[in-house]
């Protein structure tokens, strides 16, 4: 019964971490500052390096000269080969503050260099009219969409982190203005 308990306990607990992370409770309105981009791209090599096991190697990697030790005695046996594996030399990477000037890293791939990955990341930095400043990583479509200027409703989890976006609402009077 007790371990019962724990266990309901434990599934409130993650299910209220996750809900107040997730979902925004505080909304704000603040205008679009400024916003910032940056792309990368890791390239390296692939060479062949030595290794040993006791298990044979698995033949969907790229594997050559395989030699088997200690073959009289099963217990014993040691396989040595050589595994083409990736290693890291260097990044490239651009970074900028427009929505114009978003570009891909140049770069020349030297002799056996190889792209291995690509990352990019694009924040929105936006102010609230008591003065404080908020920031967003967003997804590139929705960066790309926003303008600078704009107000947009901005939606804050419980830890302050800026969860939803969403162009802010105009005020709608209630009655035509007087006449004088």
């Amino acid at each position: 019964m007790t371990i019962i308990l724990i266990l309901v306990g434990i599934v409130i607990v993650i299910i209220g971490t996750i809900v107040l992370v997730t979902l925004p409770v505080r909304q704000v309105e603040a205008v679009a500052r400024g916003f910032t981009w940056r792309r990368s791209a890791r390239i390296g090599m692939r060479v062949w390096v030595r290794k040993k096991s006791k298990r044979q190697p698995r033949t969907a990697n790229e594997i050559r000269n395989v030699k088997i030790r200690n073959a009289d005695r099963p217990n014993k046996i040691r396989y040595t080969y050589q595994e083409r594996v990736w290693r890291y030399s260097r990044s490239v990477s651009e970074s900028g503050s427009s929505q114009e000037t978003v570009r891909d890293p140049q770069y020349t791939l030297r002799m056996n260099e190889e792209v291995r990955g690509k990352s990019e990341s694009y924040e929105a930095r936006f102010v609230s009219e008591e003065g404080e400043h908020y920031s967003a990583k967003i997804p590139f479509a929705q960066w790309k969409s926003l303008k600078k200027d704009a107000k947009y409703q901005l939606g804050r989890n419980t830890f302050g982190r800026v969860r939803t976006i969403k162009p802010a609402r105009l005020a709608v009077n209630q009655r035509p203005p007087e006449r004088p």
